[in-house]
């Protein structure tokens, strides 16, 4: 889109110095959209990594006795 406004500004018989900075314009936009993009991308396999990692960590939160024995009351209170 940014060429075919370019092309018309040289047609049109515009000064030189607009034709360059809307040329410089142009490109800092669309070079600013990929990197948007990237980051949105970016942002999303982190999101999905992060909800990865939650689910993980939530299905193994286990009591682990560290030392001793384990009484069944004990147990059953921890269950409840």
């Amino acid at each position: 889109m940014g060429l075919e406004i370019s092309n018309a500004l040289r047609e049109a018989d515009i000064s030189p110095f607009i034709i360059r900075t809307f040329n410089k314009f142009s490109k800092v936009n669309i070079t600013r959209a990929n990197e948007a993009a990237i980051a949105e991308e970016q942002y999303t396999h982190t999101k999905a990594a992060e909800n990865a990692r939650k689910n993980r960590q939530s299905n193994s939160q286990r009591y682990v006795q560290k030392s001793g024995v384990i009484y069944a009351e004990k147990a059953r209170q921890i269950i409840a």
